[in-house]
């Protein structure tokens, strides 16, 4: 089974799931009210600096970041949204 997600999808288990979980993550960074560190255990991290190491691995920012960079005016009025921000090719 590893080897069947591996060669469709181009990640190991553990990359998939830390890219899925990240993905959920940013949905939940969109409500300033939620601490980062309930993001992370709502997603499945168990670890919030491990989170915060992925979440930056993934998206070259960290969720704090994020966080403020979807709230930020200029955000919204350039036409970019939250999910132009992709992981790395």
């Amino acid at each position: 089974m590893p080897f069947f997600l591996k060669s469709f999808v181009k990640k190991t288990l553990v990359e998939y799931l830390n890219f899925y979980r990240v993905e959920k993550a940013m949905k939940c960074l969109e409500d300033p009210r939620i601490k980062i560190i309930d993001v992370a255990s709502e997603v499945g991290f168990e670890s919030p600096s491990y989170f915060i190491n992925t979440f930056k691995a993934l998206k070259l920012m960290t969720p704090t970041d994020y966080r403020k960079w979807i709230r930020a005016p200029d955000a919204s009025s350039s036409g970019i949204g939250a999910e132009s921000v992709t992981s790395p090719a």
